[in-house]
C-alpha cells in the first residue's frame, strides 16, 4: 500500500543508492547477511520492486544455490537457473523469467512519464526479469566464482539499470 512505512524505507533506500553513484553508477547490488533468515531475499525483492516502481530496468539474481527463497518469493520456475547458464548447460536468454509483477505492483503503477525514448509507454511490470537458482549445484562456491559469473554480470550490467544478487549468508 502506498505510504506504509516498510514501503518508505525500501523508498529511502533506493533514493540513498541511486545518490551513491555521482562519480560511477552503482550497476550491481549484493545483498547478503551474517546468518539465515534475517531478510535478505525479501529485501532483495522489494528493492528491485522499488526500483523498477522508479523506471529503473532491474534484474534480479538469485545466487543462493543452497537454499534459494527468491523464486517462492517471485512466482517464478527454480530451473533452469543459474547454476544450470554457469554450467554451459543453457544461455543467459533461456534462464531469463519475466516477474509477473502485477502481484505485486498496484493499480497505479501505469505508463512511466515519457521522458526517456526507451522507457516511453512502459510500465513497472516490464522492468522486471530474473534468473533463478536452477538445481542445487554440488559445488556452489565454484561456480559462483567462476569466470562465468564475472561474465554473466558483465552481461546483465549492459542491458539492466541495475542487477541486484541474492548470495547466500
Amino acid at each position: 500500500e502506498p505510504g506504509t512505512p516498510l514501503l518508505e524505507a525500501f523508498r529511502s533506500l533506493r533514493s540513498n543508492l541511486q545518490f551513491f553513484e555521482v562519480d560511477k553508477p552503482l550497476k550491481t547490488i549484493m545483498i547478503t547477511s551474517a546468518l539465515p533468515r534475517e531478510g535478505k531475499s525479501i529485501t532483495t525483492v522489494n528493492l528491485a520492486l522499488s526500483l523498477a516502481l522508479s523506471g529503473s530496468r532491474v534484474f534480479i539474481i538469485e545466487a543462493d544455490l543452497r537454499r534459494p527463497r527468491l523464486h517462492t518469493y517471485l512466482g517464478v520456475d527454480p530451473a533452469p537457473g543459474l547454476s544450470t547458464c554457469l554450467a554451459g548447460a543453457a544461455q543467459l536468454t533461456a534462464v531469463t523469467q519475466a516477474i509477473q509483477s502485477t502481484r505485486f505492483f498496484p493499480p497505479s503503477a501505469q505508463a512511466f512519464p515519457a521522458d526517456d525514448a526507451t522507457r516511453n509507454n512502459m510500465s513497472a511490470a516490464n522492468h522486471l526479469a530474473c534468473i533463478s537458482s536452477g538445481p542445487l549445484p554440488p559445488n556452489p562456491a565454484e561456480l559462483l566464482g567462476s569466470s562465468q559469473m564475472t561474465a554473466l554480470l558483465a552481461d546483465l550490467s549492459g542491458v539492466a539499470d541495475y542487477v541486484i544478487v541474492d548470495v547466500p549468508p
